[in-house]
């Protein structure tokens, strides 16, 4: 049998994709393979052989080729065509000299063309064969064998290839695309429906015109220069007060931001507890206190079996480790209590050295916190004498800014007045309209009511005739039927089977499973009894242990608060040095709070006087005849919080004046 060069492919590369190399060898797997095809040629047997044989030899080198064309450019090509591309690759790599360009151009024109182009056209590529391949093939064979067996013969027959390659593209470019088969289109025919009636298209409303708004004046957008230079100024203050306070920070010691709250704060706080409390009252002629009997027993707490064996092992686990240690002293064991008094005595020595250390270093802290106290309450001072004089001259510019407002609004009035009378006349004209408008729309609404009810009526009338013919239907299904079946309940269900029995038998054994589970339960009852009595002779034992020991600990407590109760009283008085800084403080304290009222003082008389000379001359523009001039009409009345809205410059300058009602 004569197989084309596209079956031979074929074959080959089933040959190939069939092959495992762990189960079968070569001449196995090929003996095998060719018994399930059908009488091959010789020739064609010994291409098929040969091909197979040389790709398995030289699989190192030809998966080279093919796993960079796969990476590279064959990114889209399927795997499964991968065995046709081995065999294509073996041809050229090793046998291209010996079948010749014809036959080679045969085998490779049997195939997709698109797809041998591409392979075609990176394999030959002479700058790829040069490096990268030759270094792959070089790791896997010597290099020797490289040169004369794959290299110069695929070099020197690389002309062919190309011609093949430059004919196989020229066809690609001269095939024309194939031809589509036209398909008759479908003609669609109208569906034989029942025409819907007309609908009946409602008047369109009339879509409401909206009104005209004035627009915002370009000026609440416009920051003013004034506020733009109270801003710099106050920020350029808090940069000169951010600077000093970290110069300060610096150069006062870490305990001086730990300080204790003033005597004054105290105060404050023990009057807000006592208020909070003072509410906790409300039922105090119902309370009844505890006797001084109840008072005075300790209550012992109540605890738990897991809290109970937890403190129990406890207190073993130290009783063993006491044991212990009376061991080792009477194997001879040195005992360290001594040491441990004497390091403990030192320790306390010097503690109360670092203490008054700390006392030392806590009361330089606090001088220094008030030397930075008195010099900022001097700086806050002149801060408020310059505020006080810009807030006189801002009250001269808002009197000034009043009387010009006076006057625009005037203005404004007479302009509203005659917008009025021009809307007003506008208003008549569309009362009119909608008037003839509404004498078409109740024609129209009289008409459509008098076809709704004739509607109505034909449908009541269909509607009592289906009720009719229902009721009919109810009449007739409403016969009862007999469907009662007498059970016998010694019977059996009669299907034959082992375990089938009667309801009366199934109901005694039912039975007779309830007193077997009643028993049951009774057993284990009994047995959980007997386990919870052992468990609570066990932890009455572990209590009476914890008791032994909480007694002895108790003790061992008293002792030690009566040594540090005596301790206290034996501790040194205080050094003269912080004796003295203390006193220094104090002084420094009183001090700076005598200046703080008399600045308090100060500044509440500046305030009344500049509240009088606002009030005379708020007096004086009233006497002027102003009054009568500022009242607009009611619909162009400005409050003061508008004003303040429109105009922030004269807000944030005037805070603290009292604008009048305009």
């Amino acid at each position: 049998m004569n197989l084309c060069h596209r079956d031979l492919i074929g074959v080959c590369s089933d040959l190939l994709g069939s092959y495992n190399s762990i189960i079968e060898s070569v001449d196995s797997h090929l003996e095998t393979f060719l018994k399930t095809l059908p009488a091959l040629d010789e020739n064609d047997g010994t291409f098929v052989e040969e091909v197979f044989s040389g790709c398995v030899r030289f699989e190192p080198i030809i998966s080279v080729v093919i796993d960079g064309f796969y990476n590279r450019d064959g990114k889209l090509v399927l795997r499964s065509e991968e065995y046709i591309y081995r065999v294509i690759a073996y041809l050229i790599l090793f046998r291209a000299e010996e079948l010749g360009a014809c036959h080679l151009k045969k085998f490779i024109v049997s195939l997709d063309l698109n797809k041998m182009y591409r392979f075609l056209n990176f394999t030959l590529d002479e700058k790829n064969i040069r490096t990268w391949m030759k270094d792959a093939w070089n790791r896997s064979y010597d290099s020797t064998f490289v040169a004369n067996t794959v290299l110069c013969p695929l070099l020197e027959f690389l002309p062919e290839l190309r011609k093949i390659l430059d004919s196989i593209k020229k066809r690609i470019e001269t095939a024309k695309a194939p031809k589509k088969s036209t398909i008759p289109l479908v003609e669609p025919k109208p569906f034989n429906l029942t025409q819907p009636k007309p609908i009946k298209i409602p008047v369109p409303e009339r879509i409401p015109k909206l009104k005209f708004y004035r627009p915002v004046p370009e000026t609440t957008y416009i920051e003013p220069k004034v506020d733009g230079e109270f801003l710099k100024a106050k920020e350029l203050n808090w940069k000169q007060a951010q600077k000093l306070y970290r110069e300060a920070n610096k150069q006062s010691p870490s305990c001086a931001t730990k300080t204790d709250k003033s005597e004054q704060t105290k105060q404050r706080m023990r009057e807000y507890a006592d208020i909070e409390n003072s509410k906790l009252n409300f039922n105090q002629k119902h309370y009844n206190p505890p006797s001084a009997s109840l008072l005075a027993e300790v209550i012992p707490v109540k605890l738990n079996a897991a809290a109970i064996l937890r403190e129990g092992k406890l207190y073993q686990r130290r009783e063993e480790e006491e044991m212990k240690r009376f061991e080792r002293l009477e194997a001879g064991y040195s005992d360290t209590t001594e040491f441990n008094d004497w390091q403990l005595r030192m320790r306390q020595v010097d503690a109360e050295k670092e203490q008054m250390e700390q006392e030392r270093r806590r009361l330089a802290g606090l001088l220094s916190k008030e030397d930075a106290i008195i010099a900022r309450q001097s700086r806050a001072q002149e801060k408020k004498d310059m505020a006080d004089i810009v807030r006189a001259q801002a009250e001269q510019h808002m009197e000034i800014f009043l009387m010009n407002r006076l006057a625009e609004e005037e203005h404004a009035r007479k302009m509203v007045e005659k917008v009025t009378v021009v809307h007003e006349n506008a208003r008549e004209s569309k009362c009119r309209l909608q008037q003839y408008k509404a004498k078409i729309v109740q024609s129209m609404m009289e008409e459509s009511r008098e076809l709704m009810r004739q509607a109505l009526e034909e449908a009541e009338i269909v509607m009592r005739q289906k009720m009719e013919l229902i009721n009919q239907i109810k009449e007739m299904e409403s016969g009862r039927v007999q469907r009662q079946k007498m059970v016998d309940l010694t019977e059996s269900s009669g299907c034959g089977l082992l375990c089938e029995m009667s309801i009366a038998e199934l109901r005694e054994r039912l039975q007779i499973l309830k007193m077997e589970e009643v028993e049951e339960e009774e057993n284990r009852r009994n047995e959980i009894f007997n386990n919870k009595q052992v468990k609570e002779q066990m932890l009455l034992e572990t209590l009476e242990t914890i008791a032994r020991h909480r007694t002895e600990i108790s003790k061992a407590n008293a002792y030690r608060y009566e040594e540090q109760r005596q301790r206290a009283e034996r501790k040194k008085p205080k050094d003269e040095t912080l004796q003295k800084m203390e006193r220094m403080i104090e002084e420094k304290k009183a001090q700076r709070i005598s200046d703080r009222d008399l600045a308090k003082r100060s500044t509440s008389g500046t305030r009344a006087q500049l509240s009088r000379l606002n009030n005379a001359s708020k007096e004086k523009f009233l006497d002027d005849g102003n009054w009568d001039r500022a009242k607009p009409a009611s619909s162009t009345k400005l409050s003061a919080s508008q004003l303040c809205a429109k105009h922030p410059t004269t807000a944030s300058n005037g805070s603290r004046l009292t604008l009048l009602a305009i």
